[in-house]
């Protein structure tokens, strides 16, 4: 009863096998598990690069963002205009002073006051998106709109809640769309209006900011100042309303990076000899005098596995939502135009044919030079084909600086009550990538 989905979709693959069918109404509903079938369809098929239509979003206007865009014009220019600011190159001469500052910003706050980690790396993660997207940091107006704006898109896409999400696209686009708000029964338009109000105002007031910081030259480097100064460089590929859009898309990313900066917190507190051997390691690699950068990376072999298994034991985002926009057959199995693909992230990097002992923490895995045998999570974990996250360098670069910074500075141990040691539980924090 208490099973988690994933936990779920996984058994069933097991008596299965890899495609599973859920239902077949209001939608046809699929789970896909295996690299093998992933390779085939997510990667190597256009077809299954689209969202699943979701008219409660739909209705509070986050179709436009990357992560609900249908593929099409308009998500290759957005997936374009954010791989030019995010590419490792520009990660490495553009962001790094901002990806340090934060690093070393939590590593601060965690010396004042260490039992607050959860908040403190929220924050921080917070601070980070909002420095790189608009140029400053974002204010505690700004944040608490975030929040609500989170929590409404949560609502939206939560399984059963709004009986308009299962509705089909041609009754809700020639019907349900042009429900007024004030008829009976149409709580939910109100609902989605006030929500797309807020998200409106949200990625609107934030830009207008930076465009006013620009005319009184007092702008610092950022996202949106980059892709505005773009506007009148390539005017036919970009127009303002793609620059709102893309940087709106760029906090869905926040739940990956904290989510997974808060599973390395809580590993180590239950694994200290791999922390010993990880911090033995810099030591060894890069001494005392500074921290580690990006150039010490391949040096830093156990980290990096390290990280890795970080990235593998506890997937921030277990299961990815996927379409087709075309019917597809795959190995006797039809797919009907439109099924909702749920792609059993969990179930791959917890294959015990992938990944031996899948249940046990341990970094030692990547050591071995087999990529066929516990290959790469991060060719998992950031999505697939043409719909990966197109910030996987900003974020992944950003995880190995905050890690190494927090090896080096601290001792991560369970809390000790009466003389015996408590380690935090580790938890499953749903998120979310485009």
């Amino acid at each position: 009863e208490n099973e988690r989905k994933w936990m779920a979709y996984s058994r069933w693959s097991k008596e299965s096998g890899p495609l599973v069918t859920l239902s077949t109404a209001p939608h046809p509903m699929m789970v896909v598990s295996g690299r093998t079938v992933i390779r085939d369809l997510l990667i190597g098929k256009k077809s299954f690069c689209c969202r699943p239509r979701i008219p409660m979003a739909e209705l509070m206007g986050r179709q436009n963002n990357v992560g609900f865009t249908y593929y099409g014009k308009r998500l290759i220019a957005m997936r374009t205009l954010l791989h030019s600011a995010l590419s490792l190159t520009e990660v490495t001469s553009t962001w790094m002073e901002l990806i340090n500052y934060q690093a070393d910003d939590l590593c601060r706050d965690f010396i004042v006051s260490p039992e607050r980690f959860y908040g403190h790396v929220e924050a921080n993660i917070q601070k980070l998106i909002g420095r790189f997207t608009y140029g400053h940091e974002p204010s505690p107006e700004y944040l608490q709109m975030a929040a609500q704006v989170s929590r409404h898109t949560g609502k939206a896409v939560e399984a059963g809640r709004w009986a308009v999400n299962s509705i089909p696209a041609r009754t809700f686009h020639h019907i349900v769309m042009w429900v007024p708000a004030w008829m009976p029964g149409a709580g939910f338009k109100r609902y989605a209006i006030d929500a797309r109000k807020l998200f409106t105002r949200l990625l609107n007031e934030s830009v207008a900011l930076v465009k006013q910081r620009i005319d009184q030259n007092e702008a610092d480097t950022s996202f949106v100042k980059q892709s505005l100064t773009n506007i009148s460089l390539y005017p036919s590929c970009i127009d303002e309303s793609l620059v709102i859009s893309s940087a709106g898309s760029l906090f869905s990313g926040m739940t990956l990076l904290s989510g997974t900066i808060l599973s390395f917190i809580v590993l180590m507190a239950n694994h200290e000899d791999f922390q010993d051997r990880a911090y033995a390691e810099i030591l060894s690699v890069v001494g005392t005098d500074r921290f580690p950068n990006c150039r010490d990376r391949p040096s830093l072999i156990f980290v990096d596995a390290l990280i890795r298994e970080v990235y593998r034991f506890n997937p921030i985002v277990p299961v990815i939502h996927r379409s087709n926009y075309e019917e597809e057959e795959y190995e006797e199995h039809f797919i009907p135009k439109k099924t909702w693909i749920l792609v059993n992230l969990w179930s791959i990097l917890h294959d015990p044919n992938v990944y031996p002992s899948p249940e046990t923490f341990c970094p030692e895995r990547f050591l071995n030079s087999d990529k066929d045998i516990n290959p790469d999570p991060r060719s998992f974990v950031y999505g697939f084909g043409r719909r990966r996250c197109p910030a996987v360098d900003f974020a992944d670069t950003t995880l190995f600086i905050t890690i190494t910074r927090l090896l080096m500075v601290f001792k991560i141990s369970p809390e000790i009550v009466d003389g015996i040691a408590y380690p935090p539980l580790l938890e499953i924090m749903e998120g979310f990538t485009p």
